[in-house]
């Protein structure tokens, strides 16, 4: 923007497995990222518990959730390389005030530990996980109660921001053909909408009115804003009818 700000837009993704089909649809290196665990669960799975029978059962359902933390955040930062391999991501720690004191700094160190290890597992990791110098981690503790006084989430919005800006050092911080936002601006507007799916001869039709001045430069623009999450659009498929479509209104 002119005046120097930046504008986010969030998509919060379905973390069940009956939605990672369409992850990668959303997941490119127009974004930042930032992926979520539970530190309850790391404390509540290295929890001291005694041998009663009840105990023992808990014990291993807390050993099941925490292996389940770690297996889905495997999985999304394996899935973020692959599909967003330039993008900065960050690793969040969420509900940190449900810690006990007493335990807190060893579930950190742990969860530390764990990412070191999956850094080396998975090296392209290293090159662009964000990591928290102020506290010497390789994740971000988020208090989900403010009872820290906002600091927690203070320190996020600074690693937002400076991932904002390493993001902008790339093409989503390149400038676009005015023409581009204005087409764009248009097929918004609720009496030029087009349905929330149209095919490419209709597009060419329309931006060859706002200066478009091929086919090639429709399908740049095409690919500009599928790059930003702001429609679907398949010219990879095997299928002619799917290639030749586009969705306008993914939400």
């Amino acid at each position: 923007a002119e005046d120097g700000k930046v504008v986010l837009e969030t998509y919060d993704f379905g973390g069940q497995e009956v939605y990672y089909a369409m992850h990668h649809l959303f997941l490119t290196d127009c974004g930042l990222y930032l992926a979520c665990i539970d530190l309850s669960t790391i404390q509540a799975s290295a929890a001291f518990v005694a041998s009663a029978h009840e105990q023992d059962v808990l014990a291993d359902e807390n050993s099941a959730a925490s292996a389940q933390t770690w297996d889905a955040l495997e999985w999304w930062l394996a899935s973020i390389s692959i599909n967003a391999p330039t993008s900065p991501v960050a690793i969040v720690g969420t509900h940190d005030d449900c810690l006990d004191t007493e335990s807190r700094e060893r579930v950190h160190q742990t969860v530390h530990g764990r990412i070191v290890a999956l850094c080396t597992r998975q090296p392209e990791l290293n090159s662009h996980l964000w990591v928290n110098e102020e506290r010497q981690l390789c994740f971000f503790p988020l208090d989900n109660s403010g009872r820290d006084g906002g600091v927690s989430l203070t320190s996020l919005r600074r690693a937002v921001d400076g991932m904002a800006l390493r993001l902008l050092e790339g093409p989503p911080g390149q400038p676009v053909p005015l023409r581009w936002q204005h087409f764009w601006a248009v097929l918004q507007r609720t009496e030029e909408r087009l349905g929330p799916l149209c095919r490419r001869d209709e597009l060419w039709r329309r931006s060859a009115r706002y200066g478009f001045e091929s086919m090639a430069e429709l399908l740049r623009f095409l690919e500009h804003f599928r790059s930003l999450g702001l429609l679907l659009y398949f010219p990879e498929s095997s299928s002619e009818e799917l290639s030749d479509l586009v969705c306008l209104d993914p939400a």
